[in-house]
């Protein structure tokens, strides 16, 4: 297929400079589109795409029909659990694509604002979660937006969640959470804002596996490991390990599969502690962060496909404090006009972090394999057999 010329404005540089400087200034509160196509940004990601179906088309009938029963049973269990949202077309859009930095107030409705004075400023909006459809209560939700075929969100049982998270075991698991985040230097840069409700608030990223920035290669272990008694360390990646439990669970089973392929494709290091047994380490996810009051300005994060985020509150009374809400979780693409979850102590809340179903190895240095390159080809021309069939 011949490609188009593309069109050169008859403008100068100068000009079609000027004029975008102008449209930006005149611009309300940005709005950057998000493409919902499932995108492939390098050979690794092809590669495990390509992994999964790769897989399937190796099984033997039998096993297969196996499988797919399997799937049913599963599916089945997940619908009788969880509410199902109703598939709307999404908006697709998230805040945040100029300069701005765009917050999520979850202040009480007709209530004057609770979102700190010291964050404000300059290229700071804050908007109310109150206008966005809310969802999410105790015994759980799953949204998948219209044309998807894996959810969007699930909102976990909350019964679930706090059998299986099992707080108390290992050490008091909130406990643990604040001696890391009294231990970390400083709070970790990203390219959102993080506010908390003082300045000294500690936002501590990446609790794990450290992809140091601008550097190769990857660290197994976090600072952390030299800052707090192995124990400790221990019994945060035996926690993980939990969290995980709760997210293999209430994932559909083809999500599974997908991760699981592609960790094979694409081999990646995973949370360890020190001398644990690979049962108390989780199986798929490679770090954490954790903070205490913190909100964080509307972004993307180019994430594992699905991650989890889980709330807590220090001091934590049942006959109390069980059907408050602690923070919203907000989705400003999906919906009409976005979707805010309601989150309760220990309720974990699934996501697709990019909308699209993306994974990519953390250590930058690592070369792209013989296989590697040969499921990305297979990836290749699947996909062009597809885009390009005649009509």
């Amino acid at each position: 297929m011949k490609k188009k010329k593309a069109h050169r404005s008859d403008r100068s540089r100068s000009e079609r400079r000027s004029d975008a400087k102008k449209a930006k200034k005149s611009a309300p509160v940005s709005f950057a589109a998000v493409p919902k196509a499932s995108t492939s940004s390098s050979t690794k990601v092809k590669a495990a795409w390509a992994a999964r179906d790769s897989i399937a088309s190796k099984l033997h009938p039998r096993s297969l029909r196996g499988r797919n029963a399997r799937d049913r049973v599963h599916d089945a269990m997940l619908s009788s659990r969880l509410e199902e949202i109703r598939t709307m077309l999404d908006n697709g859009q998230v805040p945040g694509g100029g300069k701005d930095f765009v917050f999520f107030d979850g202040s009480h409705k007709d209530s004057p604002t609770t979102f700190p004075d010291h964050a404000r400023g300059k290229n700071v909006i804050v908007l109310s979660v109150h206008d966005m459809m809310e969802c999410g209560g105790v015994e759980g939700c799953i949204y998948t937006s219209r044309g998807n075929v894996d959810p969007d969100i699930i909102v976990c049982p909350l019964s679930d969640c706090l059998d299986m998270l099992r707080l108390g075991s290992h050490g008091d698991a909130i406990q643990i959470l604040i001696a890391i985040i009294k231990a970390h230097p400083g709070t970790t840069n990203r390219h959102c804002r993080i506010v908390g409700d003082t300045k000294a608030h500690t936002y501590v990223g990446n609790f794990g596996v450290v992809r140091p920035l601008g550097q190769r290669g990857i660290i197994e272990h976090s600072c952390h490991i030299k800052k707090v008694p192995t124990e400790l360390y221990n019994n945060l990646v035996r926690f993980t390990a939990r969290l995980e439990g709760v997210v293999l669970k209430f994932l559909p089973r083809q999500a599974i599969r997908f991760i699981s392929a592609a960790k094979e494709a694409v081999p990646y290091t995973t949370m360890k502690g020190v001398g644990l047994d690979s049962k108390e380490e989780p199986k798929y996810y490679s770090s954490m962060a954790c903070g205490i009051n913190l909100v964080l300005s509307s972004h993307l994060d180019k994430d594992f496909m699905y991650c989890a985020v889980v709330a807590f509150k220090v001091g934590y009374d049942a006959s109390k404090d069980k059907d408050r809400i602690l923070v919203y979780f907000t989705f400003p693409g999906l919906g009409p006009h976005g979707i805010t979850v309601k989150m309760r102590h220990g309720q974990v809340v699934i996501f697709n972090a990019r909308q699209s179903a993306i994974v990519s190895g953390n250590d930058n240095s690592a070369q792209v394999s013989e296989s590697q390159e040969k499921l990305s080809r297979e990836y290749e021309e699947k996909m062009e057999a597809v885009l390009f069939r005649p009509a």
